[in-house]
Order: C-alpha cells, then structure tokens, then sequence
C-alpha cells in the first residue's frame, strides 16, 4: 500500500514545507500544490527537490481548489491530506496504513491531531465508531486520510465555494462539506483514537464569530449539510446563543443573505 501526503500550500508557505517532509521512505510519496498569486514565489525550494516529492504550481487561489488539485496528481492508494504547517512520523502513517490494511471496506479514516505542546488539539473520544451526520463539523481536514479508489468512484471533491481564500465563504467548512458527500453516497466513514498529524495549537479555526458575514457563512454551511432540515437546526442554534446577536432582526436578516446563496 503505498502512501501519498497531499500538501496544500499558498505563496511563502512553499518554504515551509520542507517541515513536512520525513526522510525518504519507498512507499510515501509527497505532492505539493503550490498556489501563486504574487511572482516572487515562483520558485521550487532546493529541499524539495526529491523523487519522492511532485510539486506543481497554479495560478489561483482558495483551500478547496487547491485540494482538489493536489488530488488530482495523487497516485497513492491512501491520502493524508495536509498542510504547509503539519508534521507526520513513521508512526502516525504505519498506524493508519495498518488500518486500512486490516478493513478493506473503509473508505475514509480520521483520526486526532496532537499539538506541539504534547496534548491533543481537540477533546477525542477514546473509542473508534462510525462518522455519522450529525458529526461532520467537529472535523478537521488534516484529521483527515481517504482511500484514493473511494473518491475517484463517487467523484467526490471538495466545495470550492466553501474554505479559506473563497471568495464566497472564508470561514472554512469545506472539510465537513467534503465528509457529507461521502456519507451521502454510502462510503464508510469510521473515527479512529490514533494519531494522524502533529500541528500548532494556535489556529484560526478555533476563533468563534458572530458578526454578520458569519451568520451568513454558518446558514450556507447547514443549507450544504442538512437541506431543508437547515433552518430547523439554525432555529435551535439562535435559541441556544440568541445573547450573543445584536438583535433577532439583524440574525435573520444575514441568515437569509447566507442561505440564499447556496
């Protein structure tokens, strides 16, 4: 079984993903989609240049498109998908690789990130069990690894509409939008207590917001998740945390705006 890391990187983050890298191992392989909007980063980093690493660049810009680019240069049979700021060991890949070995029905595996600081990035549970629905936006994308076959079958990739860099909704959500898709179609979606990456504790994505382009960002999300049943859940959510909005009108005002645009 052999392993591909799909690293996604923008501008001067080229030059950190040499961090990434682990020393040459014949069944792990590294593709790294370079996005470039400024000329000055045109460049592959000398560290990088290495047989078991493919680096291409594309002039564009957002998380999702630059996902679903790298995808398409894997060749591996399973992928972790990655950033510039992510650190793997043998470990960590021979864990999962064992996983995937051992249920040949398993579609897609996600696992813990542990931190710099030596303790988990989020509360994990201790026991592996079935991804279901209802769960989607607790997980990460570099919590994230798939069974190459299981994509390319179902054509699943990820929402470009969704992610860092859109230029619809920035916020994120493209991972749990990606992990919808493949519970829609039947794949096999298990969390696993073992760790996949090592990232910094500090991220964006733990930042909580409720200003107006959230709200509007949040109703797009749970319209490309959950559908009609959407407004629903958005109703559930307002009564838990109506405190923290301005007033009811500005809410449904910008819920509205978001859910409209999906």
């Amino acid at each position: 079984m052999n392993i591909d890391i799909l690293i996604c990187t923008f501008n001067e983050g080229i030059n950190r993903v040499k961090e990434v890298l682990l020393d040459y191992r014949e069944d792990i392989h590294y593709v790294v989609s370079h996005q470039i909007t400024n000329s000055d980063y045109d460049y592959i980093p000398l560290e990088l240049k290495r047989e078991d690493v493919t680096v291409f660049h594309i002039e564009s810009k957002g998380l999702s498109l630059n996902r679903n680019a790298c995808f398409t240069r894997a060749k591996g049979d399973i992928c972790f998908i990655a950033d510039d700021d992510v650190k793997y060991t043998y470990q960590y890949i021979d864990t999962v690789k064992d996983i995937f070995l051992k249920d040949s029905c398993l579609d897609v595996c996600i696992g813990k990130i542990k931190t710099d600081t030596n303790v988990d990035y989020k509360s994990y549970g201790s026991y592996s069990r079935a991804i279901k629905k209802w769960n989607v936006t607790k997980i990460s994308s570099i919590e994230i690894v798939v069974k190459r076959s299981s994509v390319l079958r179902f054509n699943i990739i990820f929402d470009i509409r969704f992610g860092l860099g859109s230029s619809l909704f920035a916020y994120g959500g493209e991972e749990a939008v990606f992990i919808m898709d493949c519970l829609n179609v039947g794949m096999n979606v298990r969390y696993y207590p073992v760790y996949i990456s090592q990232h910094p504790f500090e991220s964006s994505g733990k930042l909580v917001r409720h200003d107006n382009e959230f709200i509007q960002y949040h109703a797009a999300l749970m319209k490309r998740l959950y559908g009609r049943f959407s407004l629903l859940l958005m109703g559930i959510v307002y009564l838990k945390n109506y405190w923290k909005y301005i007033s009811p009108f500005l809410f449904a005002k910008n819920f509205f705006i978001g859910y409209n645009k999906i």
